[in-house]
């Protein structure tokens, strides 16, 4: 899943990370006269995108179901009609970090009265 999330990430997003990390990075000071060997980074696979950071954040959305239709029944919708999905009713909703399948679950109302998602499956 974590390689998924990673995959998730535009290039910008991926560079950003990096310039980040390494503005964080500690680099000492070379005294003058040596030099200093500078390691080539592969990024060939997703998780050598960057330095992995649990403290990244991503964002998460949940999917009920998809629907298709013309564009001019779209441009011609109106308030109090609607759009049936594909999803039938109690089947498994999809959470998505950045865009990416990562989990499917159960929508269930919090202590709080807001809408959450009991994970009933994880996607790898």
């Amino acid at each position: 899943m974590t390689d998924q999330i990673i995959d998730a990430l535009t290039n910008e997003e991926v560079e950003a990370l990096s310039q980040a990390i390494e503005r964080s990075t500690f680099h000492p000071q070379q005294p003058e006269g040596t030099t200093q060997r500078v390691e080539q980074v592969s990024h060939k696979g997703p998780a050598s995108k960057l330095p992995l950071s649990r403290d990244v954040a991503v964002q998460l959305e949940v999917v009920f179901g998809t629907a298709q239709m013309p564009v001019h029944d779209l441009l011609s919708l109106k308030a109090e009609q609607v759009v049936t999905l594909d999803t039938l009713a109690g089947e498994s909703v999809e959470l998505k970090a950045n865009g990416v399948s990562v989990a499917k679950g159960e929508v269930v109302i919090t202590d709080d009265d807001h809408y959450g998602i009991r994970i009933v499956e994880v996607i790898s």
